[in-house]
């Protein structure tokens, strides 16, 4: 007799026991699968496809780019200069506006990012007449400028953060000040993710 109760006591119980079996490996298995997709982009479109249709860059850099690099661009007063302390050696300095025949001083840095997004610029700088404010206007491409006012000293070199949209390939990063002295720069870096 005990015999034919167990059978039966373990029929009745199976009902219950295999939803909790099944729930518990779905948990195991279907993170794996989520992960197993992430590389390669969902649905078939690539990662950096994805990050654009959020808002977001994918992950990047740090980048760094010299003021002094050869692929940006210098208006006005703007002009290299050696600087000890400075990353490289030199920076670009007389941005903004001196008073010069030449005009305001504009640096412009050449930029290449994988995605269009939000990105982390970071620029080092340093006043080199000792000024203890400086403010410089920063635009990207035909964006309107944003100004930042920095405190700093002629010891290289002090760094701001800001976040940035770049749309995916080139862009212009310029770095300038209409009404007055713009800090000298040494570098930046770019970054998301």
């Amino acid at each position: 007799m005990a015999r034919s109760d167990q059978p039966r006591h373990a029929r009745r119980d199976w009902p219950t026991i295999l939803p909790v079996a099944l729930g518990l490996a779905a948990m195991v298995v279907l993170p794996l699968i989520v992960v197993s997709l992430v590389p390669s982009g969902l649905g078939g479109t690539p990662v950096n496809q994805v990050a654009a249709a959020i808002g977001t860059a994918p992950r990047f850099g740090p980048v760094t780019i010299e003021a002094e690099s050869p692929g940006n661009r210098l208006a006005g007063s703007a002009k290299v200069d050696s600087y000890r302390g400075a990353s490289g050696g030199r920076i670009v300095r007389a941005i903004g506006n001196y008073g010069k025949a030449e005009g305001p001083g504009i640096l412009r840095f050449a930029v290449l990012v994988p995605a269009t997004g939000t990105y982390a610029l970071t620029f080092f700088y340093l006043h080199v007449s000792g000024e203890p404010l400086r403010t410089v206007t920063i635009t990207v491409d035909d964006a309107p400028g944003f100004a930042v006012t920095v405190a700093g000293s002629a010891i290289c070199c002090a760094s701001a953060s800001v976040d940035v949209h770049l749309r995916r390939g080139a862009n212009s990063v310029a770095f300038a000040n209409r009404d007055g002295h713009a800090p000298s720069i040494d570098r930046i870096t770019i970054s998301a993710g």
